[in-house]
Parts: structure tokens; sequence; C-alpha cells
């Protein structure tokens, strides 16, 4: 009813969340750009695959190996020529999807988060912005931090917003539901769901070298 469902199944979200630390890891051990790609595309589809092949962990699995494969082969990728690549594969395999909720939801969100995050994100920074006319030079350490925390929650708000904007038919016509308390919730809700799965892979790293780390993870873990 919160419309915060996707937290609690694997789903593209969560594949992102992934992706993005794999990459973060891959930079932090000087990883070449081309090394750390081939190395995070399968463990990709590793996850999508343990965690059940889902509709839209596939998807988001597809998607992100195609955005990574523009930076393997150095060319640059439109982001709706992945998706619908993404869906193409799908429909391949199984051409039934087309008719699920979890395959319309999942490709409709998506699309509208590419086409209309960035142009919602533009008067949501404008509130956010300094003084156009006042040089950054002159801003304190505090207002540079209040500007960048404004930044950041103007992009997810563009985000949810964008997201909602995709899903409100379909879940009004599926569920009979109109939740815009997602907008506020995910925006409280999904920088937790990024920590709990960075927390689960350090733990996951730590094990085989330390059990007593891995712990401190898992406590850590299960208090967020």
């Amino acid at each position: 009813q919160t419309g915060t469902l996707h937290l609690f199944a694997v789903a593209g979200l969560h594949v992102a969340i992934v992706a993005r630390l794999l990459w973060t890891v891959a930079m932090v051990l000087r990883l070449p750009r081309k090394a750390a790609t081939a190395l995070i595309i399968p463990l990709l589809f590793f996850y999508a695959a343990i965690t059940g092949l889902h509709t839209a962990s596939v998807r988001a699995a597809v998607m992100s190996a195609l955005l990574l494969g523009g930076i393997f082969f150095d060319r640059k990728v439109l982001a709706l020529n992945s998706l619908a690549a993404a869906a193409f594969l799908i429909l391949l395999f199984d051409s039934n999807q087309l008719f699920s909720s979890g395959f319309q939801l999942s490709f409709a969100v998506v699309g509208t988060i590419v086409l209309l995050a960035d142009p919602i994100f533009v008067p949501f920074e404008r509130v956010v912005a300094p003084d156009p006319f006042l040089p950054r030079v002159l801003l304190s350490r505090a207002q540079r931090f209040c500007i960048n925390g404004g930044r950041k929650l103007a992009s997810g708000a563009s985000v949810s917003l964008a997201a909602w904007i995709g899903s409100l038919l379909l879940i009004y016509w599926y569920f009979y539901l109109v939740t815009p308390v997602s907008l506020v919730a995910n925006l409280v809700v999904v920088p937790i769901a990024y920590f709990v799965l960075a927390l689960a892979m350090l733990s996951l790293i730590a094990a085989p070298i330390s059990s007593g780390l891995s712990i401190i993870f898992n406590n850590a873990n299960w208090l967020i």
C-alpha cells in the first residue's frame, strides 16, 4: 500500500545497487575499466541467477550488461536502446512475459525514469541551487555541504517522481491503488537498502578472512 514492495523482492533496484557496489569495489582496487567490466557483468548474472531469475532482475542484469559493454568496447550506449534490447531478449526467451504485470511494471518504470528523471531534476535543482551571482569560493564548507546534499535529494526526488508516474496507471489497473506516499518513502528507504546490501557484500568478502569481522558487518546490517 505504500508503493515500496520493490524493496522486499529481488528486482531491478537490487541489481542496480549490486552493480554500483561492484563498480565501487573495482575502483577502490584500481582495476582497469575493461577488467572491471569483464568481472562485473558475469557477477550480475550470477546474482540474478541465485535470487531466482525474476523478470525484473534479468532485465536489470541484461540492461546493465549492455551499458557496461559499451565501456568494454569503447562505444557510447543509449539507455533506451539497452532497455529495448533487454525487452527483446527476454521476450525472445518467453513471449508470455509481455502479459505479466511484473514485466510491464519493470519496463514502464525504467523507461519513464530514463525519459523524465533529467527533465524533472532541472526545476528541483533550481530550488536548492545557490545564488548564481555568488562566486563558489565565497561559500562556506557548511553551505557547500548543504548544496551537495540538496542536489542529491533533488536527484533522488526526480527519480522517485518519474518512477511513480511510470507505475501509476499499471498499479491502479492491477491493484486499484494510488500511492503518493511512495514519493517520500523511497527517498528514505532506498538509501537504507543500499547500505543493507553493501554490508551484506562486505560480510561475504570478510567471511573467508575473519569470521569475527563478518559478524560485525552482520550486526551492523541488523541495526540498519
